[in-house]
């Protein structure tokens, strides 16, 4: 068990291994997640994430900035970051701020919809091959690059990639990208 994550510092990071867990299921009394600037979420544990984030009473604030990794040896599912308020805790972000994808397996965006992405997504190979499985999802870029260590790394699928932010934004893959469907819609 992760135990009490609360800081007062500007930042902490939380790794989730297989011997750590963060229950946020059951009931309608609301649940927080908030990662703050500068702060890193490390999942490298294969059983978490196997339901959507629920949008009711909750906040999910990964907020502009902190970093969302997902590292485990093996299949892990990446939910999106749901859009909602919640009267106690504030609203959601409703995007990851940095999203890196490593380790090793498959990286299931498994929630029907759009995933947002604040910062840079990075799919990089330092300990196996990870790849990230768009499961037909769109995903949108709101203002970072994109990293990717082969063309093997993203499976596109039916899925669409949506870049939209207001400032250059680059696709970095060696031996270049593959997608279903791409778009740039800057502001």
């Amino acid at each position: 068990n992760l135990g009490n994550t609360s800081r007062n510092a500007d930042s902490t990071n939380a790794i989730l291994s297989a011997t750590s867990s963060m229950n946020f299921s059951g009931g309608n009394a609301g649940h927080l997640l908030r990662v703050m600037t500068g702060g890193t979420l490390e999942i490298t544990g294969t059983s978490g994430f196997n339901t959507a984030l629920s949008s009711i009473n909750s906040t999910w604030d990964i907020q502009n900035g902190s970093f969302t990794e997902f590292s485990g040896t093996g299949n892990q599912n990446v939910p999106s970051i749901p859009g909602s308020s919640s009267i106690p805790f504030g609203t959601s972000s409703n995007f990851y701020g940095y999203l890196t994808i490593s380790g090793s397996g498959n990286k299931f965006m498994f929630v029907a919809g759009i995933y947002n992405i604040a910062n840079d997504l990075n799919i990089v190979n330092s300990s196996g091959v990870p790849i990230l499985n768009s499961n037909n999802n769109t995903i949108r870029m709101l203002g970072g690059n994109w990293y990717n260590y082969n063309t093997s790394g993203f499976d596109e699928g039916l899925g669409t990639v949506i870049f939209l932010g207001t400032i250059t934004q680059t696709i970095n893959c060696p031996g270049g990208e593959r997608y279903f469907r791409l778009t740039f819609s800057k502001q």
